[in-house]
């Protein structure tokens, strides 16, 4: 028979026994998430705030036209951001996954 607990730790146990070997019991992780929560919510606020050089637009329509100035100087990496912020990507992978698939068949 194997040494050992036989019955699942509480909780309360399970806490405990975190706290003494040195574990944070999911303080760190829940830090973590919060701030991650926080950063989100100031990028939306930023991408919602008008645009300093036109009032008319906000900050995230300023990034995509940069972005579009960017893929037009020949920057391949914001036009391949562009193309799959508009959803071309994943038709040209779905292409390239169809023969694997029909080879499947």
């Amino acid at each position: 028979m194997a040494k050992g607990r036989h019955k699942p730790w509480t909780s309360e146990e399970a806490r405990e026994l975190g706290k003494k070997h040195g574990r944070d019991g999911g303080i760190k992780s829940g830090k973590r998430r919060r701030l991650k929560r926080t950063l989100k919510e100031w990028a939306l606020m930023l991408r919602d705030a008008p645009a300093k050089a036109d009032p008319k637009m906000n900050m995230g329509g300023a990034v995509i036209l940069k972005m579009y100035d960017s893929a037009i100087a020949g920057d391949v990496k914001a036009a391949r951001l562009l193309a799959e912020l508009q959803g071309e990507m994943v038709e040209q992978i779905a292409m390239k996954e169809l023969p694997k698939l029909i080879d499947d068949i």
